[in-house]
């Protein structure tokens, strides 16, 4: 009986020993795009999208119009999402940032979007990244980024309540530019501003990151 129970423990501590070997952080039968590298289970892919995303806050801080060109994707452009004149929101899309920077329609909503950036930890442009499923932006009441992958149909439903308070059909050709926009977007990030979050929708095309949706309406996202 001694013996058996010996055999036990033995077994018992091999099968510790064995399990104390396992990378925790991996996930068995996914890509290196997709493993786990920290106890907060961010990826890889979000780390890189970390040090790109401070570049582009750094070039938008700084105003450096180049730097944040090369963010725009000279075909696909950004479509920036704007308070509008009524109750509905409204939609400009873009080619280069000169474009975003003097359109008279987002001066007041881009003036408040600048200064958070200015706000303590903003200037460092540091995301933190959680489940945003969950998340309302307009319960976000500090000055932070918080990103996630994630797709949105932000920019469809503004159009779709447009045209709808318009009395107007959809434009097949501008829906499904809008569409195509919307399923390439592969992280989003909320900027917290205060007393509501902003949104901005990245994607990742030949190895890099543009942006492709910037939502400034209240409570973007």
């Amino acid at each position: 009986m001694k013996k058996i129970f010996l055999i036990f423990m033995v077994l018992g501590i091999v099968a510790t020993s064995c399990r104390r070997t396992e990378k925790p952080d991996e996930r068995e039968g996914e890509g290196d795009d997709i493993t786990n590298i920290s106890a907060r289970g961010i990826t890889k892919e979000q780390e890189q999208f970390a040090g790109v995303f401070t570049d582009f806050i750094q070039a938008f801080r700084a105003k450096d119009y180049d730097k944040l060109n090369s963010f725009i994707h000279k075909e696909l452009g950004v479509y920036v999402i704007f308070p509008g004149m009524g109750v509905a929101s409204e939609f400009s899309f873009y080619q280069n940032i000169e474009g975003i920077i003097n359109d008279r329609a987002l001066k007041e909503t881009l003036g408040y979007f600048e200064q958070a950036l200015e706000s303590g930890d903003a200037q460092k442009g540091k995301i933190t990244y959680e489940e945003l499923d969950s998340v309302d932006a307009c319960d976000i009441k500090e000055i932070v980024y918080l990103g996630d992958y994630g797709n949105t149909d932000a920019l469809s439903s503004t159009y779709k309540a447009l045209m709808e308070i318009e009395g107007e059909d959809l434009d097949e050709e501008e829906m499904n530019n809008i569409t195509t926009c919307e399923k390439n977007v592969k992280l989003k990030i909320y900027i917290g501003v205060g007393d509501e979050a902003e949104a901005l929708y990245f994607t990742s095309l030949d190895g890099k990151w543009y942006i492709s949706i910037i939502d400034l309406s209240e409570c973007g996202g």
